[in-house]
């Protein structure tokens, strides 16, 4: 009984002692994963997709769970009322991150015989019609910065406003100085 009490008390000291560099080295590994996280604004867009869209998910699927074995417009009925509460959210939320989440639905904007109505309404307009994230004469500033021209000195006619906004930039209008219209697309930064 002694011999065991002994080596009890000896491995729990051992296991005190081991737990110092365990605890030192999850801090520092949390500490560079919470810099890197800081740092990387694909991880942190990723991470507020799923920390948004989560939550949906769970709900569809609860719902979905709800309505086993119920009527076809029952569930239709059901998710009808998801669909009008989440489409705006969803929207919003792919605004916000842009980029490659403003490309996969452009794409979905195209199975109109898989995507739900209350969605397609806004998945049609992100197609050609994305609400420009520039600022009143920023695209003119970016293009002045990128190629070190004045506007004034390359176009005779540059329209501020844009024809077209889609994932990654938006088009202007302009006519070079020797009268040839073009189109300028400026990215998005």
């Amino acid at each position: 009984l002694s011999s065991y009490f002994n080596n009890t008390i000896k491995g729990s000291v051992w296991r005190r002692r081991r737990r110092g560099p365990i605890i030192i080295v999850s801090t520092i590994t949390l500490a560079f994963a919470a810099g890197y996280t800081y740092l990387d604004e694909g991880f942190l867009r990723s991470l507020t997709f799923w920390a948004r869209a989560y939550p949906i998910y769970i709900h569809y699927r609860y719902v979905q769970w709800l309505t086993k074995g119920k009527s076809d417009e029952e569930i239709s009925q059901a998710f009808s009322v998801l669909h009008r509460k989440y489409s705006p959210k969803v929207e919003k939320l792919t605004l916000y991150l842009g980029g490659f989440y403003l490309k996969q639905v452009q794409f979905m904007s195209t199975l109109d015989d898989f995507v739900p109505p209350e969605y397609m309404i806004w998945l049609k307009k992100m197609q050609d019609r994305v609400p420009s994230p520039f600022k009143p004469g920023e695209a003119r500033q970016i293009f002045e910065q990128s190629l070190g021209l004045k506007i004034e000195d390359t176009f005779s006619y540059w329209n501020d406003e844009p024809r077209g906004v889609a994932s990654i930039g938006q088009v202007h209008h302009a006519i070079l100085k020797n009268g040839k219209e073009v189109a300028v697309k400026i990215q998005f930064p």
